[in-house]
């Protein structure tokens, strides 16, 4: 097996196709929870990596992955759209744009998340050593 996506049901993957495209589907609430908690992850493990400021670095990264992730879209509306959407193009980018503000936020949550654990950590171990 060459790609690991291929590993995850289809059914706990989340798209905007489904807005972009009207198709009426019920929203996969789990698909949703694993979108929306990967920037949560990464922002983590930056804010162990990064403890010099991980709130900045985990901000940039978390922007950038979801503006790279909706770049195409972005970038070649007309081609990527259905005809009777061609005229809501800015509604999809203000959109688009809370999902890269949403991604910022999370990674900024998840590093602060990784500071207090391990703020807790070092504070347990001056216990230990009195």
């Amino acid at each position: 097996m060459t790609r690991p996506s291929l590993l995850a049901p289809y059914g706990w993957y989340f798209t905007f196709s489904g807005v972009l495209y009207g198709v009426p589907n019920p929203p996969n609430w789990p698909a949703i929870m694993i979108k929306f908690v990967i920037p949560i992850v990464v922002g983590s493990v930056i804010g162990v990596i990064a403890p010099e400021n991980p709130k900045g670095t985990a901000g940039a990264v978390g922007f950038s992955a979801a503006f790279i992730l909706v770049w195409p879209a972005l970038n070649d509306w007309a081609s990527v759209a259905p005809r009777s959407l061609i005229g809501k193009e800015y509604v999809f980018k203000m959109v688009y744009l809370l999902y890269c503000a949403a991604y910022y936020y999370l990674a900024i949550w998840g590093a602060k998340l990784a500071t207090i654990y391990l703020n807790f950590l070092a504070g347990q171990g001056k216990q230990e050593n009195k």
